[in-house]
């Protein structure tokens, strides 16, 4: 896990979070692996063998088809020390102290802040965050799927090799004349190069889907890990949109809100604005001493 953030052209979006916690799988290296492996296979396997005899499933194609299936292994084995890694640490949450941290953030902030981007920053509640996690997980997992492509061209491929191994052999027995003359059991001989190339594909085939429903398993387990309050870690509010990373930064320097709540702001009086008058209190009627006379006079009267 790289020390700073990879930002590309959008932010740190999903592309970025995906290079920082699962590595860059760039795919022109897979497909290096995948043919040095065939090439490896079709001049190297058969010299060490000795498989210049008719027949035989160590035949050039043959060799070729189990290079390019284990080049397809070799290219998923990053990925599974990566998983092994992420799943560790995904149970062990660092305490308060680390929060500041924005160089070496848990792995889940990371992602936690590639599936905010789109969210409000100071009106998100509870849900919206559940929302945008939720949401945030097939689409990693769909990003890191397109990663296991070259091995599952491999795996394609392989068994392609192996029939073409297998029509060669045929082809050599007949040149010779040895189907006729029954020396050696033709079916068996051809079969064994493409059986093999088949189950090595098979093979292939059965780790990659593996690889893929264990990447689906942790990602959930991601989702339903982390809650509302990891967006108000330091390493979440340093990679939000620039409009509101800002905002956001100061909020949480000034004091963590309750989750859900919404921010309030007061509005500034506009300069030069008049102060509103206080509205005049109304006026009482004034009573002279003649008044309290003539009022005495009518009490003495009646």
């Amino acid at each position: 896990m790289s020390g700073r953030s990879d930002r590309d052209a959008e932010g740190y979006g999903l592309a970025a979070a995906v290079r920082d916690v699962f590595g860059g799988g760039a795919a022109w290296a897979s497909w290096i692996v995948i043919a040095v492996g065939g090439g490896l296979g079709y001049l190297v396997l058969p010299m060490v063998a000795g498989s210049e005899d008719v027949g035989g499933s160590l035949k050039p194609w043959a060799c070729a088809a189990y290079g390019i299936a284990l080049g397809g292994v070799f290219t998923l084995l990053p990925r599974v020390l990566s998983l092994f890694r992420l799943s560790g640490a995904l149970g062990r949450r660092p305490g308060p102290e680390s929060d500041g941290d924005t160089d070496h953030p848990w792995w889940p902030l990371r992602l936690v802040a590639a599936a905010l981007q789109n969210t409000p920053a100071l009106r998100r509640t509870d849900q919206d965050f559940t929302n945008a996690v939720t949401e945030f997980a097939p689409r990693a997992r769909g990003l890191l799927g397109q990663r296991l492509w070259p091995a599952c061209a491999a795996a394609f491929t392989a068994p392609v090799f192996g029939l073409i191994s297998a029509w060669d052999t045929w082809g050599e027995y007949v040149s010779k004349g040895l189907v006729e003359a029954g020396k050696r059991s033709v079916a068996g001989v051809v079969a064994w190069p493409m059986i093999l190339s088949i189950a090595a594909a098979l093979l292939l085939m059965l780790l990659i889907v593996a690889i893929d429903q264990w990447t689906r398993s942790l990602l959930q387990r991601w989702s339903s890990s982390v809650n509302p309050l990891d967006a108000q870690s330091a390493f979440v509010a340093a990679n939000l949109p620039a409009a509101t990373g800002p905002v956001v930064a100061a909020a949480l320097a000034s004091g963590p809100s309750a989750p859900g709540q919404a921010a309030v702001t007061q509005r500034e009086t506009p300069k030069g604005a008049g102060q509103a008058r206080p509205a005049p209190e109304p006026a009482l009627p004034s009573i002279s001493a003649q008044d309290f006379e003539g009022l005495g006079k009518m009490f003495g009267d009646g």
